[in-house]
């Protein structure tokens, strides 16, 4: 069925005069030139030296204020919660670094990779984060919970990457919601509206007869034009993430995941890229880890 999509991307010149008769899906999917602003620069050269390297500057200001204000309490409730469930003594030094004793510079850099392995590889990084969240009870019983919240980096490959752009996306929601959409089943507005991961949904054959899966095919093609049209290259991973969004990106629900119009919706964020990732609200407070993907 992938043959579907790659004959209109080889083609997609047929399709550029039709660019302007795009649902908004389509127009907001379309990159627009910006000036950089004085001093940028497009590649940062860190060496091969591992003791000179240093991260960017944005990132270094968020993990260097995450570590002073966010990640003294979370390893706190951490190690309290891995006492409590264990009821055996522990030596003093986790007390010295867990605590911030010895200076919030001693605490433990923490990251977590959720692996490839398409929707699966998304499931199981998803129920190994639920184990780790301070939210969930019983992970907090079993002295697990809290070491989600003390992690300073989280990234993903592949079906893991679903993941954890889902959950960046979605306002680090706890995993159940995500997943299930239980915000939205009990009625959530806005950008809380989520219908859930929509696994049942097939990513590239989602139609119930052949007519309607290629009519889809097309509608993921059709929103890519405007880009082409723009002035960028456009391949079948533009196809392949528009139809990944509708599953795992708020916005789309079994009800509406054919309409292309959307992102006409009040909160929803059918047009919504990685790009526009550092409004999320979450980011701001500082609460989640740093996203890599």
């Amino acid at each position: 069925m992938l043959a579907f999509i790659l004959w209109p991307l080889a083609h997609l010149s047929l399709w550029v005069g039709i660019a302007v008769c795009q649902g908004p899906a389509a127009r907001m999917y379309a990159p627009t030139l910006q000036p950089c602003g004085r001093g940028t620069k497009l590649v940062r050269e860190v060496g091969h030296n591992p003791l000179t390297q240093t991260l960017a500057e944005e990132e270094a200001r968020y993990i260097s204020a995450r570590r002073s204000f966010v990640l003294p309490d979370a390893w706190a409730v951490y190690l309290e919660n891995v006492k409590r469930s264990a009821a055996l003594p522990f030596p003093l030094y986790m007390d010295l670094i867990l605590l911030g004793l010895l200076g919030t510079h001693a605490l433990p850099n923490v990251g977590i990779a959720t692996s490839g392995g398409g929707l699966r590889a998304a499931f199981f990084g998803a129920g190994v984060l639920s184990a780790l969240d301070g939210r969930n009870r019983t992970s907090v019983e079993e002295g697990m919970g809290g070491l989600l919240q003390a992690t300073s980096y989280i990234s993903g490959l592949s079906g893991g990457a679903w993941l954890v752009l889902s959950l960046s996306q979605a306002d680090f929601p706890t995993l159940p919601d995500l997943i299930f959409g239980a915000r939205f089943q009990e009625g959530a507005t806005g950008n809380d509206r989520f219908g859930g991961w929509l696994t049942d949904i097939d990513i590239l054959q989602p139609g119930p007869d052949a007519d309607a899966t290629a009519a889809f095919q097309d509608l993921l093609v059709q929103e890519t034009v405007s880009k082409q049209a723009a002035g960028f290259p456009v391949t079948v991973t533009d196809a392949w993430g528009r139809s990944l969004a509708r599953h795992f990106v708020n916005g789309t629900t079994a009800d509406d995941f054919f309409n292309a119009n959307l992102v006409e919706l009040p909160g929803l964020r059918t047009g919504h890229t990685w790009s526009g990732g550092h409004t999320v609200a979450v980011l701001h407070s500082m609460d989640v880890p740093t996203y890599c993907i």
